[in-house]
């Protein structure tokens, strides 16, 4: 059985997590079932949103609104959440958009839906979490979206300077992680929980949680990607623009995300040129080693002895970052986390 759990890898490998609470072959549920077993998992997660909701908590509001299951709009073909859900990530914004992770919420929201009364997030974001060049690739977005060519600059000025770069996997989980850890996790079918653990090692609710909780991240991983490339587009001709792009890209590249660490050296291998080429290409090497050994260690259907329960890998990546987390799980196996020497990738990086 795959342990999708792991796998935040490039956020693409999340599609699989669907199979990881599958049920066997021969017990394979019907479309009636599967949409019985949805509904029911549905309800459940909302029931925990509304007791998370009821501590008031900045933070666990916003948890509980992330958890809550989202209904698809056909008249504008876009997804929502429910009346109830959208106020508490209101309530959430209203009491805690002093906390930068709630004024990126607040500020992402408002690009949303453009509802924007959340100066009290912009602030935050350009003062308390200036050196966060995510926060500033924010606002910069914010400013374009409030067609503000003034205030983008302002905060294109803040990503030159920026110092580090906030891991959206490690965030989002460690939000939803913290605030569920102390709460029973919903059990929706205790049938299938039973058929699961008869033909797979571990808690089904542990497995459930983690699938959970990943699958939510990936949902909501924000889109710096986007704006870093509409900022720095491919060919940088202007002198002025090279210097600011290189350092954004020089602060990716040191994220603990691994999809913004590879993005960051990847464009630092095409800025540069010559001996100072060559770091940024053993970089790329190195993370695509990390991702093809993590990948085999985490794919692995025919080990029932897992070493790293989905619990605790989700602690590690909330506490430390997604690459910490890979290089401790490569550790843990005996794995090294630099790439031998006579190492060729399958696919380039």
């Amino acid at each position: 059985m795959r342990r999708p759990w792991l796998m935040f890898t490039g956020l693409a490998l999340m599609a699989a997590m669907a199979g990881a609470l599958a049920q066997p072959a021969e017990t394979e549920a019907t479309p009636e079932q599967m949409l019985a077993q949805i509904e029911a998992s549905n309800t459940a997660r909302l029931q925990l949103g509304r007791e998370l909701a009821a501590s008031g908590q900045p933070r666990k509001l916003y948890a509980a609104w992330l958890l809550a299951p989202m209904s698809l709009d056909l008249a504008r073909g876009k997804t929502s959440y429910s009346p109830e859900a959208d106020t508490w990530l209101m309530r959430a914004i209203h009491t805690g958009s002093e906390d930068p992770v709630i004024a990126a919420a607040a500020v992402t929201r408002c690009i949303r839906v453009d509802e924007c009364n959340v100066e009290q997030a912009r602030v935050t974001l350009a003062t308390a979490d200036a050196e966060d060049a995510g926060s500033q690739l924010l606002l910069m977005r914010l400013a374009e979206h409030r067609k503000d060519p003034i205030e983008a600059e302002r905060a294109w000025q803040r990503v030159a300077k920026a110092s580090r770069y906030r891991d959206p996997a490690a965030t989002l989980i460690g939000v939803m992680d913290v605030a569920t850890r102390d709460y029973p996790w919903p059990l929706a079918d205790p049938a299938q929980a039973a058929e699961w653990e008869r033909h797979n090692s571990g808690s089904y609710l542990e497995q459930e949680r983690t699938v959970t909780l990943f699958g939510i991240a990936a949902m909501h991983f924000p889109a710096d990607l986007k704006q870093a490339s509409k900022a720095c587009p491919g060919t940088i001709s202007d002198a002025a623009k090279r210097e600011p792009c290189r350092q954004l890209f020089n602060v990716m590249a040191n994220s603990s995300s691994l999809l913004l660490a590879d993005y960051g050296a990847s464009r630092m291998a095409e800025l540069e040129q010559g001996p100072a080429q060559a770091p940024w290409l053993a970089r790329k090497r190195e993370l695509q080693w990390i991702t093809t050994e993590a990948t085999a260690i985490l794919g692995d259907e025919t080990s029932k002895a897992a070493k790293v329960s989905p619990a605790e890998y989700a602690r590690w990546l909330a506490e430390q970052g997604e690459l910490p987390a890979m290089r401790r799980l490569l550790a843990v196996y005996g794995v090294p986390v630099a790439p031998p020497v006579d190492w060729q990738s399958v696919a380039a990086p």
